[in-house]
């Protein structure tokens, strides 16, 4: 039975941690003899899980990303999580999956560069954990996307990108996952002992063709910067020029945290609706590099990588001129 790393879960503040853990373990463990004859690095890699899943847990007060008012709302997210499967050999290019209540892992991972094998394992569950609190706000983010695409303008507008509605729920799809490794990194770094590296130049010409962007991310650091320009154009977030991009994708997630950020949003748009046509761009650009990513790994209904620099030149006038 799974054996509980810290003291703090107690059951007045931290109502049915303890519990779902174990029983977290007995489902997939269940699960995993049921479809796997040698599963010996496979149940290993659940046990990482369950550690891991503890110390993210903790890492999100550590590092300031829930608050009291999110904090039951977390918890409850995560203890939605019911399954943690293994993904089969096929599927080696994937990392890991959250999808519905269930979270599918690789076992075969190496070491990212940067990292040990237990700490590319803790990012890469804090990645997908964070993907499961997310989805308290995910479903009203595409339910949103198709009230927008109601509008007539909206609809022009995508249509001069040669965009449609799948860009505006792909933009929301790449918060999610900048929400997703920023809290990852986080929490690794925290682990670690150490600060974070300082970002560098990165090329990725089957995206971004010779533009070159900046990240200090393990995993996703395309997301970084397009994601952070992007939460600096929300008012709601009261970021100032001060503040790093760190503190910005802080205050963001935080109001991911609280399921708040489609709302906030939403108001934002109805308070200066001159802002609609501009939001509209960023979000399409942002699902248009999203789905470029993804189709390179085969997540996409796309097939090979799409160039987006078309679309960065109007995206980066138009966080630039929110700031000024």
């Amino acid at each position: 039975m799974y054996q509980i790393q810290y003291s703090c879960w107690d059951p007045k503040n931290f109502p049915g941690f303890n519990d779902h853990l174990i029983q977290l373990e007995k489902s997939s463990k269940a699960f995993l003899n049921s479809k796997s004859i040698f599963p010996g690095k496979e149940s290993r890699c659940i046990d990482s899980f369950l550690h891991n899943m503890e110390y993210y847990y903790a890492s999100l007060y550590k590092n300031r990303l829930i608050t009291g008012k999110s904090q039951k709302l977390v918890l409850e997210q995560l203890k939605k999580l019911s399954l943690i499967k293994v993904l089969p050999p096929e599927n080696s290019r994937i990392y890991a999956l959250a999808y519905k209540d269930h979270i599918s892992l690789n076992p075969n991972i190496s070491p990212l560069n940067r990292l040990s094998k237990e700490e590319t394992d803790l990012l890469i569950h804090s990645h997908e954990l964070t993907h499961m609190i997310n989805k308290r706000w995910l479903p009203e983010a595409s339910q949103y996307c198709s009230e927008l695409y109601q509008d007539p303008v909206v609809k022009v507008i995508l249509h001069n990108m040669g965009l449609d509605i799948s860009s505006l729920k792909n933009g929301f799809d790449l918060v999610d996952e900048v929400i997703a490794q920023e809290s990852a990194e986080r929490t690794v770094y925290l682990r670690k002992g150490t600060s974070r590296p300082p970002k560098t130049v990165r090329r990725d010409n089957a995206i971004f063709s010779c533009q070159p962007y900046v990240s200090n991310y393990n995993l996703y650091g395309e997301f970084q910067e397009i994601g952070t320009r992007f939460a600096r154009t929300l008012d709601f977030l009261h970021c100032t020029k001060e503040d790093s991009d760190e503190e910005v994708l802080r205050k963001l997630t935080i109001v991911a945290f609280e399921g708040n950020l489609v709302d906030c949003i939403k108001r934002e748009l109805a308070m200066h609706p001159e802002k609609m046509d501009s939001f509209v761009i960023l979000l399409a650009t942002m699902g248009k590099v999203k789905d470029s990513s993804y189709s390179i790994i085969g997540l996409s209904k796309n097939k090979g990588s799409i160039n987006v620099n078309p679309y960065l030149s109007p995206f980066n006038k138009l966080s630039a001129a929110s700031q000024k």
